[in-house]
């Protein structure tokens, strides 16, 4: 079985855009994981990365990236993210008793759902984060 690997926005768009800071470390990181691990993503993760694209490159352009590079490769697999009233609950306790921001905090709830303790991430919150969340960073 593949591990699983929760892929926030920062990273993918790394991995897409070559002028960007972390494109070298992102595109050896996934190259490293791609054969062994399955990327794990949300609507959270699309709609943060069509927001950040969108100063790179056209509508339909980031609309190929998210087809082709997302959603018909075998090495990433979008989560159902259906809350049920509980799990608002959930949600809101993670991020009352966690220094995560809300929609990270959202994002570290999916992966609590879905049994995913390591993520592909820049994002220093999670960086800084890691042990108290119990997540490893790929």
């Amino acid at each position: 079985m593949k591990d699983l690997i929760y892929l926030d926005a920062s990273f993918f768009i790394a991995t897409q855009i070559k002028e960007h800071i972390f494109h070298k470390q992102a595109s050896v990181t996934y190259q490293k994981f791609a054969n062994n691990s399955t990327f794990c993503f949300t609507s959270l993760t699309i709609d943060e990365v069509l927001h950040a694209l969108s100063r790179y490159l056209s509508k339909p352009q980031i609309t190929e990236v998210i087809e082709s590079k997302l959603l018909n490769t075998q090495s990433f697999l979008f989560l159902n993210t259906s809350l049920k009233y509980i799990d608002i609950t959930e949600y809101l306790n993670i991020w009352e008793n966690t220094p995560l921001k809300p929609r990270d905090a959202m994002h570290y709830f999916f992966m609590e759902q879905n049994n995913i303790h390591k993520m592909a991430t820049f994002d220093t919150d999670f960086i800084k984060n890691k042990k108290r969340l119990g997540i490893e960073i790929a």
